[in-house]
C-alpha cells in the first residue's frame, strides 16, 4: 500500500535546495528584530530558513537574501507560514511565504532559481 504524501500535494512551486545569506527583520522593526542566518530552500512562493531566533506564525517579515557576489540582493516582504524547533537544539525551521511580489522581483526570484536549479 501507498502512502500519500500530502504535504508536496500542496506546494505550489517546485523547492530548490539553496544556502545563500539571508536577513530578516521582524516587523515592525525594531533595534532587535535583525537577524542574520542561511536559507535551506526556495520556490517562488518562499523560502526555508533557518533561525537561532523565534518568530511566531503570521508575523511579517522583511527579507534580503544575498544570492551571488554579482547579483543584487533579493528583497521581498514575507509572512511566516509555520515554525518548527529543531531537536535537541536552539534553533527554528522557518517557512517564510514572499507577499506581494511585483513583476520585477516575481522574474529577479525566477533568474536566481533557474540559475541554481541549472535550468
Amino acid at each position: 500500500m501507498k502512502i500519500k504524501d500530502f504535504m508536496s500535494d500542496r506546494r505550489k512551486f517546485v523547492r530548490i535546495h539553496s544556502d545563500f545569506p539571508i536577513e530578516v527583520k521582524q516587523l515592525p522593526l525594531t533595534h532587535q528584530s535583525v537577524h542574520n542566518s542561511l536559507s535551506l530552500n526556495i520556490s517562488e512562493g518562499g523560502v526555508r530558513i533557518s533561525l537561532f531566533y523565534f518568530y511566531p506564525v503570521n508575523s511579517k517579515v522583511n527579507l534580503t537574501l544575498f544570492t551571488a557576489k554579482d547579483d543584487l540582493p533579493f528583497k521581498a516582504l514575507g509572512k511566516v507560514s509555520w515554525v518548527e524547533r529543531v531537536p535537541y537544539q536552539e534553533r527554528y525551521r522557518l517557512g517564510v511565504e514572499f507577499v506581494d511580489l511585483n513583476d520585477t522581483h516575481r522574474n529577479q526570484l525566477r533568474r536566481i532559481i533557474n540559475r541554481i536549479s541549472g535550468l
